[in-house]
């Protein structure tokens, strides 16, 4: 048994002294010292007991360790899903216990700035230890190591274990929160992503694992929004989600003592964490509400009361109106998801689409398409009832009636009682919809808008007489009930009929080539008429009083125009309207009359208003006083509408305005072009100036990249021309919004309003400022109307503040100014330039320099730098830096005072400027553009990252007094190529110099001398397995490979050639290699210290063997 034993500690230790060898052979640092733990309020790593009474998740009985859940706290709502669905905390230890967490007074701003990442899971022994391990692609090493509570972090790229010993864990159910940025060092633009879990318990063999993935809320899109405030609308939530969730998480029966909710319908990719949902009614402002989406795919809905006080329930607090029915909701809504792109806008209640119009039509054509003359009335009477019905007749058709009352509040009993309608000659007998449907009574509530035509039947003893008027050759067709005793004949009255007659059938018009034509009290005749009984050949029924006829004739009355022609006017300007005038066939006239006309321009036109010209409205918008049939201005001799949104370029066939010797047809359009507006998009600190056609502002307008957008806010260009700042917000989906910047918007250069994209929701933005002037130096970002740039950010919240970017874009000056930087902004260190509290505007101003001569310093054909100089200056021998007052390198300008050291970056770039780094050269001297030499003697040390250690140089010009131009003269820099004869007993090397690009020839044969053997070829190794090159031949190096030699001393760099042999007359050595080893020889001395081990193994193995025997 001894020897046994003696043999299998043998052979172990044989074993483990190879195994150790492997590591020993290629050893690597396995560890990466780095990290920080928990401290200064940053997420404990905590576990609770949860054997408490239970009411939403039932922990089971552990039957082995295992992990619950793994998902992102990042709100208020998903830190109480940590603790009131999982950890069931009751009222006698909820606030000791969720107190060890730390996270019930964080705000969802905290929230957002460090997430948490929660990890729930039960363990069935008591938990001595823990080491969790993180993976996510965006982690990276922390230098320093802190230790606190027994918790060490180690973090390494991509990769952060959390250990932890003796943490007085019980129970059987846990919880573990790690901070994002506070213990595992991630910024928030690194948040998102997917973690890979590894939980190992007093050193497990095999660590639980779980993965979770922190969604970009970028990737959430709403696909609906409404008002809930009945039994369908809030059965629409179960169409989206399934009617039993509606029935468990919201309500299965709607109560109508409730107040209304706002539900949102939206798609979430898996790990989105929580969501900020902003809302917004009509014109008032944002209402945010932080919610956890759920760790799912799919559609989700989430809804909340419109405003109210609700003891534990989500409510937006939007200002609804004072009204005690569901009409205090009425409105434009506006919802978003705050940090991505989707946005939902729509409408409810009276503004909005919500109210009912049912339309009554009196008057309907009968089978034959005539329409009556008979006088119709509506007869409407007021609810006693209470019903809230307003009624309104068509400004264009008095028989035509509308009523309008809120959806789902008034049936047709009720509706109908309202009006009853009454018409000469006739009595009314029923309702009846376009398909025929009859309505007479109903108790149902009228749920969508409708029409209703009146029906009539004729009186006994009365008789619908039809009537033709062929009018600008044009049959309309009308009928009027006459009395008749004794049904045969009836007594007509053409005076009567000709005043009953639609207004566009008149006999009167507006002439334009007739002076004093027009009087003020009256327009002359242009049309004839006659009344005849059925036809143009029969009886004349044309009378002052009353002419019989057979009650079964029809009245014909025909219209003609003798001495005058009739000219209608269209324009885009018009609409589908039409303007008409006529002219008198014994004068001509021209376009400029017809100008005059409709523009109310000359003594002759002083009645040439909207309704003689056949216009129910003026056009071109409203001046005061003004009845004209076009409102017109006249800017730079070119006429717009006076509300400027048409340019008026013309005539059809480009006919200009005023001709007067062209003749004009009689259908003539005047043509016109969209006029619009100039408004000014800022986004992330860059600009663009956009022209919007009147009506036509969207946000597609903006061609800069919005995305993560949250909202717009926007002012008038006359506030931000004078520094006011009001910001308001915008929804381009509005339509009010849309209008009122319409309506304010007046065309021209000048641009009308400043549209600012924020990027962080509106109660958590502030502004920041830059103003290109600065004590009276007037300047501008490259367009003369944007003086400043606005760039908003997120507001400081606590002690957490965000470095306000500088603009994306520099400003300009017409005069000779550079632009150092802004005074009071610092971009970096201790105390970096922070946005400020909520809507705070932090402003400003441009450090400018002024400068009366430069010095332009050229590398090649590209500027390398700029000196400028304050006047005329004088150098010295060895220094042109007397009259600098800035200097500028790779488009930042730095400020330079006399007597004041350079340092940080203001140094280097001043150093980069004058000795300009080119790899293989070296700058020597500057010359101007005849090339006189400026600059001489330049003399550079540089350190090992090619910055500039000392330097110096001869100035052979006396006085700065212009603006001058250097150009850069660099010279090659040397090398050395040493040779080595590559034999065992080696002669002195040979050397040979060279230079940056510039060719040279190896040397040849006759070198070295070495009897019996031929001189090849060179190269880089002694055993010719590098670079080749053939004896004599031509070689250069260029400036990067300079960059890349060796120094062979102290002062020179250079690099070795080896000779390369061959034996004469013999194949032997065929390498020609002298000088002894090389690999294969390493090779054979391992395989026989290998076999000697081997060897000497077997021999011990042999002789414990004997012994035993």
């Amino acid at each position: 048994m001894k020897t046994e034993k003696r043999l299998t500690m043998a052979l172990s230790v044989l074993v483990a002294l190879m195994m150790l060898a492997v590591p020993l052979a290629s050893s690597s640092n396995l560890f990466v010292d780095g990290g920080q733990t928990n401290s200064n309020g940053d997420a404990p790593m905590l576990s609770a007991s949860t054997s408490l009474s239970v009411s939403k998740y039932t922990w089971p009985t552990p039957a082995n360790n295992q992990i619950i859940n793994t998902f992102i706290i990042d709100s208020e709502a998903s830190y109480d899903m940590f603790i009131d669905k999982y950890l069931k905390l009751t009222t006698t230890n909820s606030n000791s216990i969720e107190g060890s967490f730390g996270g019930e007074n964080r705000s969802d701003a905290q929230w957002k700035a460090d997430p948490w990442l929660a990890i729930v899971y039960q363990s069935t022994d008591t938990v001595n230890s823990l080491e969790l391990t993180i993976t996510n692609s965006n982690i990276k090493k922390i230098d320093d190591i802190k230790s606190q509570n027994s918790l060490k972090n180690v973090v390494i790229d991509g990769k952060a274990t959390i250990s932890g010993s003796s943490l007085n864990f019980s129970g059987t159910s846990h919880g573990i929160v790690v901070g994002l940025n506070g213990d595992l060092g991630l910024s928030s633009d690194k948040f998102h992503g997917d973690y890979d879990i590894l939980l190992k318990i007093n050193n497990a063999a095999n660590p639980l694992h779980d993965t979770v993935t922190y969604a970009d809320p970028n990737d959430i899109e709403i696909v609906d929004s409404w008002i809930v405030y009945d039994q369908a609308s809030l059965d629409k939530i179960g169409t989206y989600v399934g009617k039993d969730i509606q029935n468990s998480n919201f309500r299965e029966k709607w109560d109508g003592s409730l107040n209304a909710w706002i539900a949102i319908a939206y798609t979430a990719p898996e790990g989105v964490g929580s969501v900020d949902f902003t809302a917004k009614l009509n014109d008032g402002d944002y209402s945010t509400i932080t919610t956890s989406v759920g760790n799912s795919n799919g559609t989700h809905v989430f809804a909340a009361f419109v405003n109210g006080s609700h003891t534990n329930e989500d409510c937006f607090n939007l200002a609804v109106g004072n009204d005690s029915s569901i009409a205090k909701y009425h409105g434009e809504y506006f919802v978003n998801v705050a940090g991505a792109n989707s946005s939902y806008s729509f409408a409810f209640g009276a503004d909005a689409g919500e109210k009912i119009t049912v339309t009554f039509n009196l008057n309907v054509p009968d089978s034959e398409g005539r329409i009556s003359l008979d006088d119709v009335k509506a007869n409407i009477t007021k609810s006693t009832d209470g019903l809230d019905v307003t009624f309104s007749y068509d400004p264009d058709n008095k028989n035509i009636v509308y009523a309008t009352f809120e959806k789902n509040e008034v049936s047709i009993t009720g509706l109908l009682s309202l009006i009853n309608p009454a018409k000469a000659g006739y009595i009314f007998s029923s309702w009846t919809d376009d398909n025929g449907v009859q309505y007479e009574s109903g108790s149902d509530k009228i749920t969508k808008s409708m029409i209703l035509n009146a029906n009539w039947e004729i009186i006994d003893n009365w008789v619908q007489a039809p009537i033709d008027v062929i009018y600008d050759g044009t049959t309309y067709k009308y009928s009027l009930a006459l009395y008749s005793a004794d049904e045969k004949t009836v007594n007509v009255s053409s005076s009567n009929i000709i005043s009953l007659l639609p207004e566009a059938i008149k006999d009167k018009g507006y002439v334009i080539n007739v002076k004093n034509a027009n009087t003020d009290n009256d327009l002359p005749t242009v049309y004839s008429y006659t009344v005849k009984e059925n036809n143009a050949d029969g009886k004349d029924l044309k009378s002052t009083g009353l002419v019989s006829m057979n009650a079964d004739s029809t009245v014909y009355i025909e219209y003609a125009l003798t001495s005058y022609t009739k000219i209608t006017v269209s324009s885009e300007i018009f609409g589908d309207a039409k303007a008409v005038m006529y002219a008198y066939n014994s004068n001509t006239y021209t376009y400029n009359q017809v100008w005059n006309a409709l523009i109310g321009l000359g003594e002759d036109n002083k009645n040439a208003t909207a309704a003689n010209l056949g216009l129910k409205k003026s056009f071109g918008g409203e001046v005061s006083g003004s009845n004209k049939a076009l409102n017109v201005k006249l800017d730079d001799n070119k006429y717009t509408t006076s509300d400027g949104k048409y340019k008026v370029t013309g005539w059809d066939s480009g006919i200009a305005l005023d001709d007067t010797k062209t003749a004009p047809g009689t259908d003539l359009t005047l043509n016109s072009e969209l006029n619009g507006y100039n408004v000014i998009f800022m986004v992330n600190g860059q600009y663009e100036i956009v022209y919007v056609p009147y009506g036509q502002l969207t946000a597609d307008k903006c061609t800069l990249n919005v995305s993560g957008l949250n909202h717009w806010v926007y002012m008038e260009y006359s506030d931000y021309e004078n520094d006011t700042y009001k910001f308001q917000t915008f929804n381009f989906n509005s339509t009010s919004d849309v209008k009122a910047v319409n309506d304010k918007a007046v065309s021209g250069e000048k641009p009308q309003f400043v549209f600012i994209a924020c990027f962080e929701k509106a109660d958590s933005t502030a502004y920041a400022v830059f103003n290109a002037s600065n004590n009276g130096i007037a300047g501008n970002y490259g367009n003369k109307y944007v003086k400043s740039i606005i760039i908003p950010g997120k507001a400081v919240a606590g002690t957490n503040s965000t470095v306000i970017p500088l603009p994306a874009v520099s400003p300009v000056y017409e005069t000779k100014n550079v632009l150092i930087g802004y005074s009071g902004y610092v971009s970096t260190g201790e105390n970096p330039s922070a946005f400020g509290v909520k809507d705070s505007v932090t402003s400003f101003n441009a450090d400018i320099v002024s400068y009366k001569y430069t010095i332009t310093f050229y590398n090649g054909s590209d500027v390398n730098g700029i000196f400028y100089y304050g006047g005329d200056s004088q150098t010295s021998s060895d220094s042109i830096e007397t009259g600098l007052v800035a200097f500028s390198y790779n488009g930042v300008a730095y400020k330079h005072t006399n007597g004041i050291t350079l340092t940080g970056d203001a140094l280097k770039a001043f150093n980069n400027i004058l000795y300009p780094a080119k790899d293989g050269y070296k700058v020597t001297q500057w010359k101007d553009t005849d090339g006189n030499v400026m600059l001489d003697n330049i003399k550079v040390e540089r350190n090992d990252d090619k910055t500039v250690k000392s330097s110096s140089y001869e100035v052979k010009f006396k006085k700065i007094s212009s603006d001058m131009s250097f150009y850069a003269g660099f010279e090659s820099q040397k090398y050395t190529i040493v040779y080595n004869s590559n034999i065992a007993a080696s002669p002195n090397p040979m050397t040979q110099t060279g230079y940056v690009d510039e060719s040279l020839k190896l040397l040849g044969e006759a070198t070295f001398n070495n009897d019996g053997y031929k001189l090849v070829s060179w190269n880089t190794r002694a055993d010719g397995e590098g670079t080749s090159y053939k004896v004599g031949e031509s070689f250069s190096i260029n400036g990067s490979a300079y960059e890349k030699l060796d120094k062979i001393n102290a002062n020179d760099k250079g690099f070795t050639l080896y000779a390369i042999w061959e034996k004469v007359g013999s194949s032997d050595n065929p390498s020609g290699n002298t000088d002894g080893n090389n690999d294969s020889d390493n090779t054979a001395l391992y395989l026989i210290a290998g076999m000697l081990a081997v060897i000497a193994i077997l021999a011990i193995v042999g002789i414990v063997l004997m012994r035993r025997k």
